[in-house]
């Protein structure tokens, strides 16, 4: 079981960007850690403290130990040129003191902020792309040389400076590398991007409910798939496709639901039937925005359509609800700020 709520927490990473290394800072600053080796640190703003504590207790009693550290008490006790390189210290500081594995970050972006990297994109003469957001930073501690990794290897205050630039070749791409990255995953990054109390609430309660009764359930081998031709003007290949198949392939004690825009099955109906029926986990591969999924359906070979799965569209889902698991790989970002689909994927319990 203890394994099982580690993987929940690996579901709801919000792992994107690039990678750095960089110039060390010394921390002068004494903090207030726990004493002792914890499996994982929430990090959130003061206000949800109380709102979080059920949650914390829950994982304590699965032997997930867990603390919570608050971002006034680190932007107080930690030393950064912002807060998300404060934050970033403190994570360094728990990985090396308290041998955490596991940082939730929860609160939205503007609560528990998010690293905005110099990467620009040129698409034909034209940027499309300023910049990225990403958790990623707060993952990635260490350069390769053991240092602390502040993502910005000049100094000049741009974060994972890449600048890619595409001319009129198919697939011809020139990438300019200022910032030096190494990238690797040092500890696992997640986020609820909850901006108020009772989201707070409304999401601890579905992760003790899912935690503690899907897994085990008659039908929690069942894995809902759903993507199309992500990119239907470049390859004639459906990417959503390819890459829910793959995931598929690795996990073959879960029986696959293909809701594909080649099966004519993507369809918000048949979504909220197959929902209804229960599922571990939910994979979604293609575009999306901040209030659904939206894979490209070709519904002829001269005509193309997108059709939508919006937030609204869960709202009429009949019967018992039988929480599961998104987990997206998508264009567009699905879960970065609040009111998004993490929080209405499924009404309830």
């Amino acid at each position: 079981m203890k394994h099982m709520i580690l993987f929940f927490t690996i579901g709801i990473l919000l792992l994107s960007g690039v990678g750095v290394s960089a110039i060390s800072h010394t921390n002068t600053t004494t903090s207030s850690l726990p004493m002792g080796s914890y499996d994982m640190v929430i990090i959130a703003p003061e206000t949800f403290s109380a709102s979080i504590q059920p949650l914390i207790t829950h994982k304590n009693n699965y032997d997930i130990r867990t603390f919570l550290k608050t971002v006034e008490e680190i932007y107080s006790e930690y030393p950064g040129r912002d807060s998300a390189e404060k934050i970033k210290y403190f994570i360094k500081d728990a990985l090396d003191n308290n041998n955490v594995s596991y940082v939730l970050l929860l609160g939205d972006i503007h609560q528990v902020p998010i690293r905005k990297t110099a990467l620009s994109w040129n698409y034909f003469g034209d940027t499309v792309v300023p910049d990225v957001l990403t958790d990623l930073y707060y993952s990635d501690i260490y350069n390769e040389n053991g240092s602390f990794a502040t993502w910005d290897t000049n100094n000049d205050g741009q974060f994972s400076e890449i600048h890619m630039i595409m001319d009129h070749r198919p697939y011809n791409e020139t990438f300019e590398i200022i910032d030096e990255v190494e990238g690797t995953p040092d500890v696992m990054i997640g986020r609820l991007p909850c901006t108020k109390i009772n989201d707070v609430k409304n999401v601890v309660k579905k992760i003790i409910t899912y935690e503690t009764t899907t897994y085990g359930s008659d039908w929690f081998d069942r894995l809902i798939f759903m993507g199309g031709d992500t990119f239907p003007h470049l390859v004639n290949i459906s990417e959503g496709e390819v890459v829910t198949e793959y995931i598929s392939s690795l996990l073959s004690d879960f029986t696959p639901i293909r809701l594909w825009t080649s099966h004519h099955t993507f369809r918000p109906m048949k979504i909220n039937r197959e929902i209804s029926k229960g599922a571990g986990f939910v994979s979604y591969s293609g575009h999306g925005f901040e209030y659904g999924l939206s894979p490209p359906q070709i519904m002829t070979r001269t005509h193309k359509s997108i059709i939508c799965f919006h937030t609204y569209s869960v709202y009429i889902i009949r019967g018992n609800i039988r929480l599961c698991i998104l987990m997206p790989v998508s264009q567009e970002p699905l879960i970065i700020n609040s009111g998004t689909l993490t929080f209405h994927v499924l009404p309830g319990p």
